[in-house]
């Protein structure tokens, strides 16, 4: 994805994924997740316009992935 940054290595519920970031060039940031499951790719994201509380609201956005059980 173009201008992504910070790509690493997430999981949830034990299932394998990545996290990155995104910066657009009207200054919109994005943080999104992608999980793999067994047929299915599950995606989180969270886009900031305009505020200075992005890292609050993807840690929020973490913790929301982490805590989903899939059944």
């Amino acid at each position: 994805i173009p201008n992504s940054s910070n790509i690493s290595y997430f999981s949830a519920d034990d299932y394998p994924g990545a996290i990155f970031d995104v910066e657009k060039s009207n200054g919109d940031k994005m943080a999104i997740i992608n999980l793999w499951l067994s047929n299915h790719v599950v995606q989180f994201f969270f886009v900031e316009r305009g505020s200075n509380n992005y890292n609050y609201y993807r840690n929020i956005l973490i913790s929301f992935a982490k805590s989903i059980k899939f059944l």
